[in-house]
């Protein structure tokens, strides 16, 4: 039986009121629905009298008594588990993102006052990709753009932020700035990214989403020890890409000078969205807890 599912149903019998369970769970009616279904189904009871007033049944009411206590019992029992086990949870991100900056700090605020105990650790790999660092055991939770050669044995992956992919071109290469192009439109363009491997995993989601868009970009590497040294490097045919979200007042990434020379340009068959990934397989119920108070953190 699923516990999310109990708890549902628990909200649902106090508050008698469909709309405000879902939005409480973040799931839609049918969806709640079809999971009060299931559960009648499994106990072979009717737990409702009718779907107008929501008021219990006989079955209903021992349900509803008996499921309070199992979930006090189980939340109990986590919380018992979770301060007997390792304490330390590790996050990776790039460390110029700073819209997934601003996400974990939300959802670890929010986990923190679930788990008191816990600790938190953020890193922002300079010397390996995210994923490398995810993938050798120096993180239990990495946040990026998802790969296209993800392993779904050995990785799940659940979506965090939904963004828009920017193209910033010099201006007027792609003729009256129009507001937003496929990523064919790019074919021949000239890739700058940064050479350092914490990078990487966003250079290799750009090149993966050109690979399955049949779109030759040339490739520039660019050695660079900072943002305004990376964004000199230039030339006529010239593209860098960025999320929607780099472009708030206070996270402008560009210095004035590249500004003036580009036109942004909405990408639109190519998201920006960035992904939770974390072994599929973990038993860590710090791990899934994050993954849970992440996602609501910031559907809020």
């Amino acid at each position: 039986m699923d516990t999310e599912i109990m708890r549902e149903f628990l909200y649902l019998a106090e508050h008698r009121n469909a709309l405000k369970t879902a939005q409480r769970f973040h799931i839609s009616t049918s969806t709640l629905s079809r999971h009060i279904d299931k559960l009648e189904t499994e106990l072979a009871s009717p737990l409702f009298k009718s779907t107008r007033t929501y008021a219990l049944t006989p079955e209903g009411t021992t349900t509803f008594n008996r499921l309070e206590n199992i979930l006090i019992e189980y939340d109990q029992l986590q919380n018992d588990l979770a301060t007997t086990a390792s304490q330390e949870l590790r996050i990776a991100y790039a460390i110029e993102d700073r819209a997934v900056a601003k996400a974990v700090l939300k959802g670890r605020d929010l986990f923190i006052k679930d788990h008191p105990h816990a600790r938190v650790s953020l890193l922002a790999p300079q010397e390996k990709s995210v994923i490398d660092t995810l993938s050798d055991g120096d993180a239990n939770i990495a946040i990026l753009y998802l790969p296209t050669n993800l392993d779904p044995e050995k990785f799940s992956s659940t979506l965090l932020l939904r963004e828009p992919l920017i193209a910033a071109v010099p201006k007027g290469a792609l003729g009256n700035k129009p507001a937003s192009v496929p990523l064919k439109a790019l074919d021949g363009f000239t890739f700058f990214y940064a050479a350092k491997p914490g990078y990487q995993d966003y250079t290799d989601y750009i090149l993966g989403e050109c690979k399955k868009k049949s779109v030759m970009l040339h490739q520039k590497r660019v050695v660079a020890d900072n943002i305004d040294e990376l964004y000199s490097n230039d030339a006529p045919d010239r593209v860098w890409f960025f999320t929607q979200s780099t472009f708030d007042p206070e996270n402008r990434p560009l210095f004035q000078q590249a500004y003036d020379s580009s036109d942004l340009i909405e990408i639109s068959d190519v998201h920006a969205d960035r992904y939770l990934v974390y072994p599929t397989h973990t038993s860590s119920y710090l791990t899934k807890s994050f993954v849970n108070h992440m996602t609501r953190a910031n559907q809020q």
